[in-house]
């Protein structure tokens, strides 16, 4: 990030307390805008575990996909689940918002 200032001017001022006009701060960890997908996600996976461990392996990759943020992988992850027998069993137990995001409803 580069933060050009062509001109600062502080009139009348007086700073106390550690205070400053420009500081450079370190954020705390922003959380993760997919944290609600990846949850979805691992309980689907962990509800797909017994009765469909294949389909199960891939939706865990679809994770690990999403957690990188990979977005070519998860295109290629998605395609696979919208025909067949995925299809057909992620139904059965992932939520309406999750299917949605995968294209499926």
């Amino acid at each position: 990030m580069e933060i050009n200032i062509e001109r600062l001017n502080i009139k009348d001022s007086e700073f106390h307390d550690n205070a400053a006009v420009i500081r450079n701060e370190t954020r705390a960890a922003e959380p993760d805008e997919n944290a609600q997908i990846l949850s979805e996600l691992r309980k689907t996976r962990e509800q797909l575990e017994k009765t469909e461990p294949l389909i199960a392996d891939a939706v865990a990759a679809l994770e690990q996909a999403v957690q990188a943020k990979d977005k070519p992988k998860i295109g290629k992850l998605l395609a696979n689940f919208s025909t067949g027998t995925a299809k057909a069993a992620l139904v059965k137990v992932a939520s309406d918002a999750l299917l949605s995001w995968m294209g499926i409803k």
